[in-house]
């Protein structure tokens, strides 16, 4: 895996971040410094985390499932790829039709804004799993999990301070565009390991 794709894992899982903080942008503007720096820094943190944690979970996985690991990354990519696909679709749906798709997030409620990191970064513990099962190397394992946790936190301030001007519905789309790149990225670990072998 290049560190262009590392990139691309990163930009992609952060697609929920950007989202959940555009939906809170109202809440986080009456923020203190110290205060929006602790909610980014709480996305990036369980973003990160739980890719490192998928990662160690992985490799306890991969001496059993060596000959099958290129078809799990790719199940896996395409599961998390095709829900934010439909996700996103559902909802820019559903704004066409004039239904509510989210409520406001108050992020500076520590409940919420705990419970926004974790359910935005699920999807990170699934490609940590993946980069256990292609062997990806420690530098580009410690190199893509810092990448995590910066993309994540431009991410969390880009939404906070577009939220106004771009609102949710630009975040759906971003959010089905970061489920074709998982996919995409998905095919060509498959491609690799069978076609190109």
């Amino acid at each position: 895996m290049t560190w262009f794709e590392i990139l691309l894992l990163a930009l992609s899982l952060c697609i929920d971040t950007f989202a959940v903080s555009m939906s809170g942008s109202q809440s986080i503007r009456r923020a203190s410094l110290a205060r929006l720096c602790l909610i980014v820094c709480t996305f990036a943190f369980f973003q990160a985390g739980l890719a490192l944690v998928g990662w160690i979970g992985g490799l306890s996985l991969h001496k059993l499932i060596t000959s099958i690991d290129h078809w799990i990354a790719f199940v896996l990519l395409l599961y998390i790829g095709v829900k934010m696909i439909a996700e996103g679709a559902g909802n820019i749906r559903r704004a066409g039709s004039g239904e509510e798709t989210s409520c406001r997030v108050n992020l500076l409620s520590v409940k919420t804004l705990l419970l926004s990191a974790v359910a935005t970064s699920i999807d990170a513990l699934a490609v940590g799993i993946t980069l256990a099962i292609i062997d990806l190397p420690p530098l580009k394992l410690w190199g893509g999990i810092v990448l995590i946790a910066l993309v994540t936190m431009l991410a969390s301030l880009a939404g906070v301070f577009s939220g106004k001007w771009l609102g949710k519905r630009f975040g759906d789309w971003a959010q089905a565009g970061g489920g074709v790149v998982l996919i995409v990225i998905g095919i060509k670990i498959l491609a690799e390991h069978t076609v190109f072998a």
